[in-house]
């Protein structure tokens, strides 16, 4: 949860507190992957240094840094709602080629570099490749087929992957293998949206 000294000094519209929210869900679950979102959809609520359509987004991953970002959205209370939504389903960090739509059944997951399995995923049977590292012809070759591949990052694929291997490895050879997973910050990061020359928020 969060603490109540973040909420009295910060307010539960804010960096700090979103990315408690984040670390909580991580300590007091199994997820790998958490989402944090807080912010003024109206039509009240709103200050001069926070005004209505004021929403911070956290995001992080077990093992991994955790990510803010302040977006400042228009509209009525519906709208900003629908917009955050939108915003927190669909990160900047994920790119998908290929069908936009889709059932699916069957996924296949390579962590790291993996684009070059994409026909061994396709001739297995899934209906959607998630790996890292996609290339721009390969993007191509996604584009004109029927399995959307999706590119999350070769960090992010490798920092929920990896433990989950040293799980099984432990597991399977209890007291004879001493298995550590050391991984490094993803060195790319996005630019947050909505800047402009000079640094100026519009």
């Amino acid at each position: 949860g969060v603490l109540d000294a973040t909420l009295d000094r910060y307010g539960a519209v804010s960096e700090a507190v979103v990315r408690e929210m984040v670390e909580g869900a991580l300590h007091h679950s199994h997820a790998q992957v958490t989402l944090a979102v807080s912010g003024i959809a109206g039509p009240g609520g709103g200050t001069q240094d926070k005004p209505v359509g004021t929403v911070w987004f956290a995001w992080g991953m077990r093992h991994g840094a955790i990510h803010a970002q302040r977006h400042q959205l228009a509209g009525n209370r519906s709208e900003v709602r629908a917009q955050a939504v939108r915003i927190a389903l669909r990160p900047a960090w994920i790119h998908v080629a290929g069908p936009r739509r889709k059932t699916v059944r069957r996924v296949a997951i390579v962590g790291g570099s993996g684009a070059e399995f994409a026909f061994a995923a396709r001739e297995a049977g899934a209906d959607l490749y998630v790996t890292a590292d996609v290339k721009y012809h390969q993007a191509l070759d996604a584009a004109a087929g029927d399995m959307p591949v999706a590119d999350i990052g070769h960090a992010s694929g490798e920092r929920w992957i990896l433990p989950e291997f040293r799980r099984i490895i432990t597991s399977r050879f209890p007291g004879a293998v001493s298995a550590h997973v050391m991984m490094d910050e993803e060195p790319l990061r996005a630019v947050p949206a909505g800047r402009r020359r000079g640094g100026e928020k519009p």
